[in-house]
């Protein structure tokens, strides 16, 4: 198992756990990466090894149930792996959920927005069904300026279900973050009589692809900020707020959609995490980090490889795969055919501490 060797020896570069984990953790990682699931039962088949299925899985298990480790170093190594340390980054901030029997699984994710999509650096699963709260997503926004600070923050993207007056008050002005974020049109702003009106009346007559800023500051939530519409290719309405007047909002709202395509990846179009039967938030949280790992790593893999050989890009104008799902497909075809592909393998395992 030289690739076994080979990926321990990159992992213990960003973790002092002891041998047998970090063999695990890489054990898991390829086994991962070739059956594309989080069941432990297929991940347990596509690991290398002599112990039988079952003796693996209970390996799986009590890793998940009885290793504690730091989720702010494993934010720190997704990062290190990323080489977003030295950049500037923009943040996007949802929630997915989904339910497993009677347990809500429901995940607030903080990520880096690039390339299309978008990279998990910290999370929180949310005991309960529905919207993050204030409270929450402050826990989650404080977790990442203690370990990155704020300096390196371009700004923060975030769709409807993330406004309200103190949520915008401690980010703005206790935090100074710059803010992308999208309202209803359904909202309410003062109009310059100081009249108050939804403010999807101000685009009424905006076309498809058009962009139109609002002039001066409006009133909203009792704050003052710019905002900014356009008119999506279906005829949506897409209004934006920010504290700061400048003339990419839209265009950095618009990275927040790379969310979307990392909860898919996480999901149906690369891990299958809807499938776990995990029922304990801890080992969830767990699991997450180890996902979390993978797809950093199948991320720079895709990076790197699209720098050698372009993704190609359909008549509709994106790309046919995303940067993760093609370093996934990658990843997947070396570790399905390690005996003839290892020098390959040496190459992209040395991606998994590349800074």
């Amino acid at each position: 198992m030289q690739h076994i060797e080979i990926t321990e020896n990159e992992l213990s570069k960003h973790f002092d756990w002891n041998a047998s984990r970090i063999q695990l953790v890489a054990l898991f990682l390829t086994a991962l990466f070739k059956s594309r699931s989080v069941c432990l039962s297929k991940i347990a088949i596509k690991m290398d090894g002599k112990a039988n299925k079952d003796s693996r899985c209970r390996r799986i298990s009590n890793f998940l149930a009885n290793f504690s480790f730091s989720f702010d170093h494993i934010a720190l190594c997704i990062m290190k792996i990323c080489g977003f340390l030295d950049d500037k980054v923009t943040l996007a901030v949802d929630r997915t959920n989904w339910k497993f029997g009677k347990l809500d699984i429901n995940i607030l994710t903080l990520a880096i927005a690039t390339d299309g999509l978008a990279i998990p650096i910290m999370w929180i699963f949310l005991p309960k069904n529905g919207n993050s709260n204030t409270k929450e997503r402050i826990l989650l926004i404080n977790r990442y300026i203690k370990v990155f600070g704020k300096e390196n923050i371009n700004c923060l993207v975030a769709d409807r279900e993330f406004v309200g007056t103190d949520w915008f008050i401690y980010l703005t002005r206790v935090l100074g973050i710059s803010v992308r974020i999208r309202i209803k049109a359904s909202y309410k702003i003062n109009k310059k009589n100081g009249e108050y009106a939804p403010v999807k009346n101000f685009f009424r007559n905006i076309s498809i692809g058009q962009k139109k800023i609002l002039e001066g500051k409006r009133s909203l939530w009792g704050l003052n900020l710019f905002i900014i519409g356009t008119k999506s290719k279906n005829g949506e309405l897409v209004i934006v707020v920010t504290e700061r007047h400048v003339d990419t909002a839209l265009e950095d709202y618009a990275k927040r959609w790379g969310i979307e395509t990392m909860f898919k990846a996480l999901k149906s179009k690369g891990f299958d995490f809807e499938s776990t039967h995990l029922n304990n938030y801890e080992r969830l949280n767990k699991m997450m980090a180890l996902l979390a790992i993978a797809f950093a790593w199948a991320y720079k893999v895709g990076t790197i490889e699209n720098q050698i050989k372009k993704i190609k890009i359909k008549k509709h104008g994106r790309k046919a795969v995303s940067i993760f799902r093609y370093g996934l497909d990658i990843l997947d075809d070396i570790l399905s055919h390690i005996d003839t592909k290892i020098h390959k393998f040496k190459h992209v395992v040395k991606l998994l501490s590349c800074t």
